[in-house]
């Protein structure tokens, strides 16, 4: 997945595996567009390519 920071606008590509802990939540699932992160009942899913997404100028 790629990170970018905020403030010094750098990007950072960054790998997950099944059943990494970061923070409280495991990657419970990384597919082709999305890796998923679970926590109890909770789940969060993550794009790893938003072809959907607007560019602004």
């Amino acid at each position: 997945m790629e990170a970018q920071d905020n403030t010094e606008r750098d990007v950072e590509f960054i790998e997950r595996t099944l059943g990494e802990k970061l923070g409280d939540y495991t990657v419970s699932a990384v597919r082709v567009n999305e890796i998923v992160f679970q926590h109890g009942d909770d789940s969060v899913t993550v794009p790893i390519f938003d072809y959907q997404r607007k560019v602004e100028d």
